[in-house]
This record gives C-alpha cells, sequence and structure tokens, in this order.
C-alpha cells in the first residue's frame, strides 16, 4: 500500500518536500483564468468487488456483475454466475472473486475466456495490476512532472502515487493513491487529465 506522501524534487538542488509543504507548491503552479474544475472521481477501498467494478468502469470498460455463464465440467454442462468486463477492444474476459478453483478454472478458459482471479489477500496495488494487464491498459507507475514551465537543470518535478493511463488519443487518466492539493488536481485538469482518487472510502478532503 501506498503511504500518505507526494514528493516533489527542484532538479538540481535536490530538495524534496512531503504532502505537510504541498500547499507551498501550489502556489507556484501556473493559473488559468479559463480554468473551470472539472469533476474528480473518487473510489473507495471498503468492498473488494465494489472497487473492482468502480475502477473498470473508470478507465472505460464495460462491468457487468451477477453474468450467468455455462461450461462443460466433468461430462455435463454447468452453470454459474460470475462477473463480465467488455473491452473498448470488443474483448470480453471474467473477473473471479475465489468462485472458481481448480478444473473449473480449466475448463471455463477452453472455452476462451480468460479469467482474472482476485484473491482475498491481495493489496491494492495487486489488483490495479492484474486488472490492468489483463483489460490491456498502457500505464505509468508513480508518474513524475515538471511543474514550472522552465528548462535546465533548475524545473520542479511531482511525483504522484498512483498510476498515470494513457491509451491512444483519448485523454489521460490520474489514479491517484494519496489526496491531491486542489491546485495540483487543476494543474493535471489543465492538461485534459481525468482525476480518479483512491482511498479508504473514496472521499477527498
Amino acid at each position: 500500500m501506498y503511504g500518505p506522501v507526494c514528493t516533489v524534487v527542484w532538479e538540481g538542488e535536490g530538495a524534496k518536500l512531503t504532502l505537510s509543504r504541498l500547499a507551498d507548491l501550489a502556489s507556484k503552479l501556473p493559473r488559468k483564468s479559463e480554468y473551470m474544475a472539472r469533476e474528480v472521481l473518487s473510489i473507495g477501498l471498503s468492498n473488494r468487488r465494489s472497487f473492482v467494478q468502480d475502477l473498470i468502469t473508470a478507465v472505460g470498460c464495460n462491468y457487468s456483475p451477477n453474468v450467468h455463464i455455462m461450461f462443460p465440467y466433468a461430462g455435463i454442462e454447468v452453470q454459474a454466475v460470475t462477473n463480465l468486463v467488455s473491452t473498448k477492444d470488443g474483448r470480453e474476459l471474467l473477473i473471479d472473486f475465489g468462485d472458481f478453483y481448480g478444473d473449473a478454472l480449466a475448463s471455463i478458459e477452453k472455452t476462451g475466456l480468460k479469467i482474472i482471479q482476485i484473491k482475498e489477500k491481495d493489496s491494492m496495488e495487486d489488483i490495479i495490476f492484474k486488472l490492468f494487464e489483463g483489460i490491456g491498459v498502457s500505464y505509468t507507475k508513480d508518474p513524475t512532472v515538471s511543474i514550472a514551465e522552465r528548462k535546465g537543470n533548475y524545473n520542479t518535478t511531482l511525483t504522484i502515487p498512483g498510476f498515470l493511463i494513457a491509451n491512444g488519443n483519448s485523454s489521460k487518466k490520474l489514479i491517484a493513491a494519496v489526496p491531491l492539493h486542489d491546485r495540483v488536481i487543476q494543474f493535471f485538469q489543465e492538461k485534459d487529465t481525468q482525476i480518479i482518487m483512491i482511498g479508504p472510502t473514496g472521499k477527498t478532503s
């Protein structure tokens, strides 16, 4: 799991700031008079199933819970209830929360459906890695961006614990695992980046 820390580095000086001093950095971020705050999506961590559904939906896929499927098992056709994901490129895969195991998993995958297994012991990061790999999401972990518009060794960079998603020509999505200052949110939104906040309850302060 991530700790509540954003790292800010002035290249060439090696200075670092934690979240407690992030407000000082925020005052240095560029302003735009035409800026209008956009909605920040919040995803809670209290329930694994809800977290998976909300995250998959947030990255642009369709999630259908409690879908009935049929598959051959031990010489008979078996009906089961599971969770179906449809990706943007038309692929379908299943999300399993421990309902299938052993030969049943192999039998389902023989039908051509890929299964992503979410286990009880999986951390938030484990779940995100599994989902992104299965869905085919291209991302940068703990992205670092330049804050100030200057060149050379004295630029200012900000590292956000989380994931930055950039798929083709669509707008970017920043999945932040820590609270973000309003001005940091503004900075990313002005770069056409949607903010997705992850927290214990999905609430931001």
